[in-house]
């Protein structure tokens, strides 16, 4: 059973394929629809194309890490009201801090409760669509 009653797009950037593929089939049993990208350049280009409901990106990876690729997100005009929940195996305050800095909706420490991750998903898909009509 789904919880979702629309497909909503998810781009999941990760450059683990263990990882990836786990999480992509969380996503996709909650009736998300997933697109990925391995690295921040990939998901750049993506996202030239294509406009997701949500970004989670890992915060370590080659070529451009997630914070980089969140700062890019959020200083584009046309993407800035995109969330971005970034993901790390570090359990630190400090790169917590880091990502709300380069302007992350939320971060999840990894190995991530899936409950918790699925919750931050609709809060932070909540939070963009109460910006886009704050109709009461």
């Amino acid at each position: 059973m789904t919880l979702q009653t629309t497909t909503t797009e998810i781009l999941l950037v990760e450059d683990s394929p263990t990882q990836a593929a786990a999480l992509a089939a969380l996503l996709i049993h909650q009736g998300y629809a997933v697109r990925m990208a391995t690295n921040g350049r990939e998901a750049l280009a993506i996202l030239a194309q294509d406009r997701p409901a949500l970004v989670i990106s890992d915060i370590a990876m080659p070529d451009m890490d997630g914070y980089t690729l969140c700062r890019a997100i959020k200083w584009d005009t046309a993407l800035a009201q995109v969330p971005v929940i970034l993901m790390t195996s570090q359990e630190d305050s400090q790169r917590a801090s880091k990502g709300r800095g380069c302007g992350a909706d939320s971060f999840v420490a990894k190995p991530y409760d899936p409950q918790c991750l699925l919750s931050s998903i609709r809060l932070a898909l909540l939070r963009a669509a109460s910006r886009r009509d704050p109709t009461p």
